[in-house]
């Protein structure tokens, strides 16, 4: 599920979102989507964090 609003298919990011989305998947690991300041920056950034299960 892409949860940004400037979603342009084909983009970098995009392209880096669902390598990672797929990695997720195949190692049954969850992923957050959060935001968050970033420091000495005024302006929102969104992350996507994948926990892999111990193994």
């Amino acid at each position: 599920m892409k949860k940004d609003k400037d979603y342009i298919s084909g983009g970098d990011m995009r392209l880096a979102e669902d390598i990672l989305l797929d990695f997720a998947q195949e190692k049954h690991a969850q992923f957050k989507y959060f935001t968050d300041f970033a420091p000495a920056e005024f302006f929102v950034n969104q992350g996507l964090m994948v926990i892999c299960p111990h193994q």
